[in-house]
């Protein structure tokens, strides 16, 4: 019953958003380690850092694509538009992980179909 009060649009508004969120945050810690590099900084803690991030886009990765499935096989109205709005911010950039790439041209060929 809560669900039906959300509005489609913003819902598939904050699913972007979280996903990009944590992915953005990734890339730019990503940087910020690179740039840290220096002599006394250790090969093994720069390994474990960017294990750790590695874990944060796969985290991003993971739950984009739980909550896109959970609205793919909701049977109510908006979960059409909840997707469409996904396609819709989603579809033209260039920064997606691997698997958010797959997850949109999948939800194109859906939606078009």
């Amino acid at each position: 019953m809560a669900e039906s009060e959300h509005n489609p649009r913003q819902e598939g508004e904050r699913i972007v958003r979280a996903y990009l969120s944590k992915r953005g945050w990734s890339n730019l810690w990503r940087g910020n380690i690179a740039r840290e590099r220096y002599p006394g900084f250790s090969p093994e803690q720069f390994a474990e850092k960017n294990r750790d991030l590695d874990g944060i886009a796969e985290e991003a990765e993971a739950l984009f694509s739980s909550e896109v499935e959970n609205w793919r096989h909701n049977q109510s109205p908006e979960a059409r538009e909840v997707l469409q709005t996904i396609v819709n911010l989603l579809d033209k950039r260039s920064d997606l992980g691997f698997y958010a790439k797959r997850i949109i041209a999948r939800l194109k060929n859906e939606l078009l179909s």
